[in-house]
């Protein structure tokens, strides 16, 4: 894994952890800003992984989809 793709996975996963800890605590405002956070920053490391480009710096996950080109269907 590229380095800067294992920042970013490493800071998801630190969002991950301390959503999952306010959510189990009901703390759900907070716990779901935490996950959108893990979300974005999972988007960033494929962005960088997968892509080979710097991500655009921006909080806006459709973007940051859309950038990736997957193809996230609703189910």
């Amino acid at each position: 894994m590229k380095d800067e793709a294992k920042l970013w996975f490493d800071l998801a996963q630190e969002d991950q952890k301390g959503a999952t800890l306010l959510w189990e605590n009901r703390r759900y405002g907070l716990a779901v800003f935490l996950f959108q956070q893990a979300v974005e920053k999972i988007l960033k490391a494929y962005i960088v992984e997968f892509k080979g480009k710097v991500p655009t710096k921006t909080h806006r996950i459709e973007v940051l989809i859309k950038e990736s080109n997957l193809d996230l269907k609703e189910i």
